[in-house]
């Protein structure tokens, strides 16, 4: 004798309809998680992006004043040497107790502007043209050959160079 089973269809149809209801809930809550969450990674990696921006703009921006500062120093040094004031071993042996890191300085200049800042190459050339121009003033010899004016002249276009390179790093840091 067989029994027959009879199955009711209307709650198998009700659990599956709930089960794709379930599933397309889940689905869609997923994908606007998905969303926030990616848009959350990208404003923190835009943050982190100034946030490094800042800080190695603000690393430019102190060891180029420092360098400018230590030129500027060496060359005041030299222009006494040229108006009589120190000898110039008098001048070799406070250069060298006073003013040793500044290729240490220089060359973080120039790997943060061919790291970080491309941007500011031309203006470091500036720069680098003006320190050459004064490097015929700080031979032992230069007072002989050249002028106090001219020296001073050069002096000017270092120190121009160097602060309108600070004010571009200023710039960019307020434009982030």
């Amino acid at each position: 004798m067989e029994e027959k089973v009879t199955i009711e269809l209307a709650p198998i149809i009700g659990a599956s309809i709930a089960a794709i209801a379930t599933l397309l809930g889940v689905s869609i809550a997923n994908w606007f998680n998905s969303r926030q969450l990616q848009q959350n990674h990208d404003l923190s990696v835009a943050r982190y992006q100034v946030e490094t921006k800042t800080a190695k703009s603000e690393e430019l921006y102190l060891s180029l004043f420092q360098w400018h500062k230590d030129l500027s120093s060496i060359y005041i040094l030299h222009l006494r040497y040229f108006v009589g004031e120190l000898d110039y071993e008098q001048v070799q042996t406070i250069l060298n107790e006073r003013f040793s890191n500044t290729v240490g300085t220089i060359n973080k200049i120039e790997m943060l502007v061919n790291v970080h800042f491309p941007e500011y190459k031309s203006d470091l050339a500036s720069v680098h043209s003006a320190r050459k121009s004064l490097a015929k003033y700080l031979d032992a010899r230069a007072p002989e050959k050249l002028s106090k004016h001219e020296f001073v002249v050069e002096q000017q276009s270092f120190d121009t160079a160097c602060n309108e390179m600070l004010e571009r790093i200023a710039q960019g840091v307020s434009q982030l």
